[in-house]
């Protein structure tokens, strides 16, 4: 039962379920998109040929990680910034020295 629903239950609470729902979806998308990057970097490390590590990185490595951002991308617009642990894009940006 929802905090919501246990002091209010006449309040309806079909948007933070809805919300609660998607974070939940989204970080399934990044446990599983991260256990996949961390095993095909794995199995990226037995390729001695520079050649076959590219193109490795080309077909797995680049598009595991585009999914795991896709995911982090979307879950970093919904969480407030004081409980996003991380620094966001344009915090990163910024914090580059020319």
């Amino acid at each position: 039962m929802s905090f919501k629903r246990s002091i209010a239950p006449d309040l309806p609470h079909s948007a933070e379920s809805a919300l609660l729902r998607r974070c939940s979806l989204l970080l399934d998308e990044i446990y599983t998109a991260t256990d996949k990057l961390e095993y095909d970097l794995k199995q990226c490390e037995n390729i001695v040929d520079a050649t076959e590590k590219g193109k490795f990185h080309k077909d797995l490595i680049i598009p595991d990680m585009k999914s795991l951002r896709k995911a982090t991308d979307e879950l970093e617009g919904i969480v407030g910034k004081d409980y996003w642990p991380f620094p966001t894009y344009p915090e990163i940006m910024h914090s580059v020295k020319y």
